[in-house]
């Protein structure tokens, strides 16, 4: 039996190793992603790179 996957919208708080980690992966398999960090010019640089 083949399984759909649903897109979802995810919240990520921090971006750690294991925080950009998991936005990264997130947005891979489709999802929403949407990341808050303490230091907005970290979160817009990632952003911008991806």
């Amino acid at each position: 039996m083949k399984q759909h996957w649903k897109s979802k919208s995810i919240l990520v708080i921090g971006l750690g190793k294991f925080g950009r980690y998991l936005a990264l992966k997130m947005q891979e398999l489709g999802n929403e992603v949407m990341v808050v960090d303490k230091g907005e010019e970290e979160a817009q640089k990632n952003v911008r790179s991806h």
